[in-house]
């Protein structure tokens, strides 16, 4: 699901004001800097050299950005390469000092850091003022190195339907549901071996969808396994499908040294970063602080701090009886992972928001559905009236001109959403809210003349293409006991036009 913070970056603010204080919280200041091959075409540029040539030569240094050594020996193999070095000397000597400078300063969307209350928080870091904003100077790494509290808060869409589905279930049957205390229900992990996932939180994708259908969770440890399995990282290694064949096939799980105990809910596979803090614990003999700074230094790929705590975790392995042989494997494996590890806590906090999604889906489908298809994009639609005809839980109808009103309207009487007037191609809002409130004031519609008297004045904002687009959309089709047959709505437009006197 979409992250709106960066949208709604005014509405975090004040509510991080409110809750530890005006003077205490600010945005965090991030930047780009100055990257090898982006910096050598735009000094060319300075230069006035040909963009094709420049862009020609950096597209020869490989696919990632490159220190200057790399560039260096690159050249030694690539004539073009060292020959443009020669003719513009100039480049190569100004790229040193330039590499990894600042290069555009902004805001992080989502993060702000909150300073202790003993004196405001300009007196804490510098700060610059940005968009209307006090944003710090320093980046994320320097205010955590720091020691200040720092905070990611994420807007996220599905909490804004889950508010709008229990509203919906609140005015259907009087209920109020506690999303935050369900019950386990079987059923909700059939929709997810069925790969039904559709609007269920980081479980929607065709892709994900997919993997649950081969996975068959059958408990809140394989959603929140599928949420960190399905990575690149762990994708790469081949670690989501070997979670499976452990899982569903039987393959007997390969445990590393001492790790049987903390591996064992994912089958001997290293999954996510509380197993990594773990072994520091429990086999490496660290606190829990030294064994998160050890986690974080290897997230960051800091080998100088890594290879400071090696020797002392190495020394609490042999002395807990493992071989030189086998932590060696252990270490190398864990700073391997590291690499593309992803938070438990994270994870879990996914997996219950899906499984809060697709609870309301088996449990709520009339609610849960009027909320997805209103919120959905025109390629969502499609995926999301798939679904429902396979589950056969409740109908769709085609918009109906009593029974529809401007967005999705559902009906418990007969388990059946009926489309919205104002998401037929072709009516604004304007238009569906005349038609709505014209109905609201004087009754339904008995026929087509009907609403065309009732809508055909002076100022009327429903015009010749609203009346032609309502009858191909089936708004009358229940008026007139059809049942979908295009030729009948054909028909009924043909006498609107005669009737009108409307030129086709």
């Amino acid at each position: 699901d979409q992250d709106l913070c960066g949208k709604d970056r005014a509405k975090i603010k004040a509510y991080m004001e409110r809750r530890f204080g005006e003077s205490q919280v600010c945005s965090i200041g991030s930047f780009t800097t100055f990257k090898a091959k982006g910096l050598i075409k735009d000094i060319a540029r300075l230069f006035s050299i040909d963009f094709a040539e420049s862009n020609l030569i950096t597209s020869m240094m490989g696919k990632t950005d490159t220190s200057f050594l790399d560039i260096m020996t690159t050249a030694v193999r690539e004539p073009k390469i060292k020959s443009f070095i020669k003719r513009n000397s100039d480049i190569f000597y100004m790229l040193p000092t330039l590499l990894d400078q600042v290069k555009t300063q902004s805001i992080h969307p989502c993060a702000m850091v909150v300073f202790p209350s003993v004196i405001g928080a300009e007196q804490w870091a510098p700060m610059r003022l940005q968009q209307g904003l006090i944003v710090s100077e320093w980046g994320g790494n320097e205010l955590d190195d720091a020691g200040f509290l720092k905070e990611d808060i994420l807007g996220i869409k599905q909490l804004d339907k889950f508010t709008d589905i229990l509203k919906l279930i609140h005015e259907n049957s009087g209920e109020s549901l506690d999303i935050y205390n369900l019950p386990h229900d079987k059923e909700i992990y059939r929709y997810f071996g069925n790969g039904w996932n559709g609007d269920v939180f980081q479980f929607g994708t065709d892709s994900m969808s997919s993997y649950t259908r081969s996975m068959r969770p059958q408990s809140m440890d394989d959603l929140i396994a599928a949420n960190a399995l399905y990575r690149p990282g762990p994708m790469e290694n081949g670690f989501h499908t070997n979670y499976i064949k452990c899982k569903n096939e039987g393959k007997a799980p390969n445990y590393l040294w001492g790790t049987e105990a903390i591996t064992k809910d994912t089958f001997g596979l290293l999954v996510y970063q509380e197993q990594i803090m773990r072994i520091f614990q429990d086999l490496g003999g660290l606190s829990m602080k030294e064994a998160d700074d050890v986690r974080r230094a290897l997230g960051k790929k800091k080998m100088s701090v890594i290879l400071t705590w090696r020797d002392r975790v190495e020394e609490s392995f042999l002395e807990k009886g493992a071989t030189e042989g086998e932590f060696a494997k252990l270490w190398d494996t864990v700073v391997e992972f590291t690499k593309y590890s992803f938070n438990k806590s994270h994870s879990a906090a996914y997996a219950m928001t899906g499984y809060i999604s697709q609870y309301l889906k088996v449990n709520y489908p009339i609610e849960f559905w009027t909320v997805a298809l209103d919120y959905a994009g025109e390629n969502e639609t499609l995926t999301f009236l798939s679904e429902i005809i396979q589950s056969k839980q409740i109908q769709i109808q085609a918009p109906d001109i009593n029974k529809s009103g401007m967005s999705m309207r559902s009906s418990q009487e007969n388990s059946t959403i009926y489309w919205g007037l104002g998401s037929i191609k072709g009516i604004g809002e304007d238009t569906a809210m005349q038609i709505i409130n014209e109905k609201n004031e004087n009754g339904e519609y008995f026929s087509f003349a009907d609403f065309y008297s009732r809508h055909n004045f002076k100022g009327s904002k429903v015009k010749k293409q609203t009346y032609e687009a309502l009858i191909t959309s089936g708004a009358f089709d229940d008026l007139y006991g059809f049942s979908g047959e295009e030729y009948k709505r054909h028909s009924l437009i043909k006498r609107y036009r005669t009737h009108a006197k409307k030129k086709p």
